[in-house]
């Protein structure tokens, strides 16, 4: 806390892996200046949330709870565009007004599809990892600003033709979706850019409109081989071993710029 106010910081982490935190956000001089936020806490730590649950100038929030944990009140902060969370989303969503958030990443998504997003029409990016409960992305279509979605570990959905009705999605990335592998239904879906580990086959992929950004890391009809392409290369890359840069694609926050 002295420190905090010695140097002005506009950046506060708190991590419980020592101990147990205990802070009282309401007694905190200079709380207003909080740009950014990082509360990893455990069972037996104590957060009082500032008075009225504000921090006018909090731009970024990371939340790391256990099951069950009495999140402290975030939804003053009318300011905030990202929010990194790895715990329950209800509880997430009941805690933080995340009416304005522009990007939002999850940790060990819980929930089966996207129908309890809520809320959030300012979404741009939305990025899940560990989503083994997704069944379907049923509910995308709500998020009417979203333009990226990245998920990780979706080895279990059964149905992602929801993509098709989200008129304002750019940018694809499943990573690790061994049980689907047919994503055929988005070759008349406009998108920037495809980034895929398992597929049956890309050709369909050459009639998306206005794609810019291919990469399918192992491809079925090819014998598990990588491809490749982008507007820059006249003839697709097959058999390639890097990683994609997809990550260039997706927009940033506006305070990030």
């Amino acid at each position: 806390r002295e420190l905090f106010e010695r140097f002005r910081c506009v950046s506060l982490i708190l991590s419980a892996v020592c101990g147990d935190i205990i802070v009282d956000f309401s007694t905190m001089p200079r709380v207003d200046d909080i740009k950014r936020l990082v509360l990893h806490l455990s069972r037996g730590s104590q957060i009082e949330s500032p008075n009225g649950g504000d921090m006018r100038e909090l731009r970024e929030l990371e939340l790391t709870f256990p099951k069950n944990f009495l999140l402290p009140v975030f939804r003053g902060c009318k300011r905030l565009e990202s929010l990194i969370s790895a715990g329950d989303w209800e509880a997430i969503n009941f805690a933080v007004d995340c009416s304005r958030l522009v990007d939002l990443r999850l940790i060990d998504f819980q929930e089966k599809d996207f129908s309890n997003f809520v809320n959030v029409e300012s979404l741009q990016t939305l990025r899940i990892d560990k989503a083994k409960k997704l069944k379907s992305f049923r509910g995308l279509d709500g998020l009417s600003s979203i333009k990226s979605l990245r998920i990780h570990v979706a080895s279990d959905f059964e149905d992602a033709s929801a993509i098709v009705h989200s008129e304002s999605i750019q940018n694809i990335s499943i990573w690790n979706n061994r049980g689907f592998l047919d994503f055929s239904f988005l070759k008349n879906k406009a998108l920037k850019s495809i980034t895929l580990e398992y597929v049956d086959s890309v050709e369909w992929m050459m009639q998306v409109p206005g794609i810019q950004f291919i990469y399918c890391k192992r491809v079925k009809s090819l014998g598990n081989k990588s491809f490749w392409w982008t507007v820059e290369h006249e003839e697709p890359d097959i058999g390639k071993k890097f990683e994609p840069v997809y990550w260039e694609l997706y927009p940033k926050t506006r305070w990030g710029e």
